[in-house]
C-alpha cells in the first residue's frame, strides 16, 4: 500500500513509500509511550509497522515523530467461502460439494486469510455449499477414513 508521510521536522513536505508490515495487535499510545502520565488510556492505538520511503536527500533520526497516512485501496466485490468448505481433488484440483449434489464441483480459490477463502471462478452468489466435506460412507452406513 502507498503511504503519506509528513514529519513536523519538515513543515509543508510530504514523502511517499510503501508499507512493507503492518503489526497485526494495536496498542494505547499511552501504554507505549513511556513520557505519559495520568495511567488513563487515550484511546490512540499505534501500530508497529516497516515503511520503505525515499528520504528526497533528508536525514531521518531515531525517535522523531510523524504522520501517516496509508492509502487504502476501494474494495472490491468478491466471493469467500468458509476453508472448511474446500476438499482437495486425487488430481490435485480443489472443489466444493453442492448441496443436493452427489460429484464434487471444481472451483478456482485463492487464499485469502486463516478462515476463508476467495472463489474467483466455479461458484456464482447464491450457490449453496456444504460447510465441510463430509467422509465417504461405507455399505453399512459408517464413515470410512481416508489413509
Amino acid at each position: 500500500m502507498t503511504v503519506e508521510i509528513s514529519l513536523p521536522a519538515y513543515p509543508g513536505h510530504v514523502f511517499t513509500g510503501k508499507l512493507r508490515q503492518l503489526g497485526a495487535i494495536g496498542r494505547d499510545r499511552n501504554r507505549v509511550d513511556p513520557t505519559s502520565e495520568g495511567g488513563r488510556d487515550s484511546e490512540i492505538a499505534m501500530f508497529n509497522a516497516e515503511i520503505d520511503m525515499d528520504s528526497d536527500g533528508r536525514n531521518f533520526h531515531p525517535g522523531m515523530s510523524a504522520i501517516i497516512k496509508i492509502r487504502v485501496h476501494s474494495p472490491r466485490e468478491r466471493l469467500l467461502i468458509p476453508r472448511s468448505a474446500i476438499v482437495r481433488l486425487d488430481d490435485g484440483r480443489n472443489a466444493v460439494r453442492l448441496v443436493g449434489e452427489a460429484e464434487p464441483k471444481v472451483v478456482n480459490s485463492q487464499y485469502f486469510n486463516d478462515l476463508y477463502v476467495e472463489i474467483p471462478a466455479g461458484l456464482q452468489a447464491g450457490d449453496e455449499i456444504l460447510l465441510s466435506y463430509p467422509l465417504p460412507v461405507d455399505d453399512d452406513g459408517g464413515a470410512v477414513a481416508k489413509p
